[in-house]
């Protein structure tokens, strides 16, 4: 043998996208495989401005995204749809798709797992959740598309999974028990049809060793109500009529101020911070979900601690009685809804891109709702579009192209009469037309806000 002639070819590894799993995948790799050669590749024209500090022997870029392949390992970011030609092709040559969330149900098998998906609600859930664990003693974190990347856990910590459809279309990881908050129409920009969105948040109860779901969500009590489920939820329904109908191990429903489980009377959450409608639907499900897991004094101790999470009706600012409530993870007209019920009376801010659901209903109800709109982008076009049709008069009506101007507007509107009006960013599209993410949109939010109660008191 040639003495110029390798012994071995190091590993050949590249990430398509540079997110947080990637990232966190690709360090995964790595510590394996020091010596690995790495790549980039991304339909955008360019390199993230933060390359992670990642030394990429190659990048593709735009239509050469996908050119060449000849990696061992691709690492994928969530959103990349897995049936796309070129990456059919790399795999029948050999190549392995991967991604943080199967290196680490590869490398690991955790002795108890908490997976949560749904189109609203998932976030919030797999923080509550998190903290009940906690509370009754067990290691839990908030991890998956919510918090940390699951590689980044220490040894012992027990996941709460936040999953996404995207996830979910590619991957049904084992766990102890499995959510469903809800299904409504989402990322229809994304998934075919609303059948395939649907079936991949479906997929989580796969390799669940049980599941819960909301009994009150009309899809989900068409799709699951004759499955044996662990635990059915419902705010609405008393325990005699949850369980003629429908089939389930346990039933959580609530009386009052109560939890109750299987007709009992468990868990208080009169001292919660957060009491809005859909954050009690949350408690529920939290509770069904970690029902053999839990204490009640540790449900309780949590779901009373709980505050709401960022950018999910935080109140960022107020003057006087006037709140400023960022809202900028609602990316759908439903969960737009679902905050306008909850602060009634207000002056919403709606922008963003939209994910190809309809905005009727919205527009719909917006006059009865709230005292006005401000409309920016392709969703305040749609929504703007919809207002004309209905003939909504008197309805007041603004747009504009800036955050700052948005919020300035809302506030004139608010304050034009002697009752104090919140105003409110509740988008119902995605933050992608202007800013990166939907952090990024309300901290654009949060610092508008307080540029006009600034002015304000001037």
């Amino acid at each position: 043998m040639s003495h110029d002639t390798p012994i071995f070819s190091p590993l050949k590894v590249s990430v398509f996208g540079l997110g947080a799993s990637n990232v966190a995948a690709l360090r995964a790799v790595l510590s394996k495989h020091p010596e690995a050669r790495i790549y980039f590749r991304s339909d955008k024209a360019a390199l993230p401005e933060d390359t992670g500090g990642f030394p990429f022997d190659k990048v593709f870029f735009g239509e050469r995204a996908l050119a060449e392949i000849d990696e061992d390992i691709m690492l994928l970011s969530p959103s990349v749809r897995r049936d796309r030609k070129e990456l059919a092709t790399a795999v029948a040559r050999g190549v392995k798709l991967s991604s943080d969330l199967e290196l680490y149900f590869e490398e690991r098998a955790p002795r108890i797992s908490f997976g949560i998906t749904g189109s609203d609600g998932k976030s919030s859930c797999a923080y509550i959740c998190s903290e009940i664990l906690k509370a009754s003693g067990i290691p839990a974190v908030p991890c998956g598309n919510f918090g940390k990347s699951p590689l980044e856990l220490a040894a012992g910590e027990i996941p709460a999974m936040e999953l996404s459809s995207f996830q979910l279309s590619f991957i049904h990881p084992p766990l102890s028990r499995a959510l469903i908050t809800n299904i409504k129409p989402n990322h229809l920009d994304w998934h075919r049809d609303l059948q395939e969105y649907q079936n991949a948040k479906l997929g989580i109860l796969e390799n669940a060793e049980g599941f819960v779901y909301d009994f009150d969500d009309p899809t989900s009590r068409a799709r699951l109500s004759k499955k044996a489920a662990f635990a059915a939820v419902s705010g609405k329904l008393k325990l005699e009529e949850l369980r003629a109908r429908c089939a389930a191990e346990h039933y959580v429903t609530v009386e009052g101020e109560l939890i109750e489980i299987d007709g009992e009377p468990r868990i208080p959450f009169g001292k919660a911070l957060r009491k809005e409608r859909h954050n009690i639907k949350n408690f529920l499900l939290s509770v069904g979900l970690c029902l053999d897991f839990l204490t009640d004094e540790g449900a309780t101790e949590a779901i009373s601690g709980f505050g709401g999470l960022p950018h999910r009706a935080e109140i960022v600012c107020s003057y006087g009685k006037q709140r400023f409530i960022n809202s900028s993870i609602d990316t759908t007209p439903d969960r737009t809804l679902c905050t306008l019920e909850a602060y009634p009376s207000s002056v919403v801010i709606i922008c963003g891109k939209s994910k190809g659901v309809s905005y009727k209903a919205l527009a719909e109800a917006l006059p009865a709702l709230t005292k006005g709109a401000v409309l920016m982008g392709e969703v305040g076009d749609i929504v703007g579009e919809e207002l004309k049709l209905l003939g909504a008069q008197g309805f007041k009506v603004e747009y504009c192209d800036r955050m700052a101007d948005a919020v300035e507007r809302a506030t004139k509107i608010a304050t034009s009469t002697s009752e104090a009006r919140d105003v409110i960013l509740s988008p119902g599209g995605t933050s992608f037309d202007k800013y990166k993410n939907f952090t990024e949109r309300g901290d654009a939010f949060r610092q508008a806000a307080k540029s006009v109660i600034e002015n304000l008191q001037e």
